[in-house]
């Protein structure tokens, strides 16, 4: 058992605290007293753990921000490439890019007068399954 001299901000009385109780009573906040009953307590900060929490909390509240703003980037360059690149006009409201591209090449070939354009995929013959 160790014994802490602790000096009353009060009185100036000097008194032993047991260590593991002068711990407890930092940690806690609770009140005790000297010996001439001045009431003394320390005062309580957020401990280690509770630092980690803000500071996790703020950085998860931070990826929130950058991935709402990242979503709204998103949405404004989905909804252009929903619109012709000649006329502007709004050809398609799917979601998905593969289908907006096959909407926006029916509509430049059907009202612009474009040419499709073919790609050349191997056949292969001969081979069994």
């Amino acid at each position: 058992m160790t014994v802490e001299v602790i000096v009353c901000g009060g009185c100036g009385a000097e008194f032993g605290v047991e260590a593991r109780r002068l711990e407890e009573l930092r940690e806690t906040g609770e009140t005790f007293y000297c010996p001439n009953g001045h009431s003394r307590r320390y005062t309580v900060g957020p401990t280690k753990d509770q630092k980690r929490i803000a500071e996790l909390e703020r950085s998860l509240r931070s990826a929130w921000e950058r991935a709402g703003h990242w979503q709204q980037a998103h949405r404004e360059a989905v909804s252009m490439f929903r619109r012709c690149p000649l006329c502007l006009e709004v050809v398609t409201r799917a979601r998905d890019e593969e289908r907006i591209a096959a909407r926006i090449a029916e509509h430049l070939i059907a009202e612009h007068g474009a040419r499709p354009r073919m790609r050349a995929i191997p056949v292969k013959t001969g081979t069994a399954r």
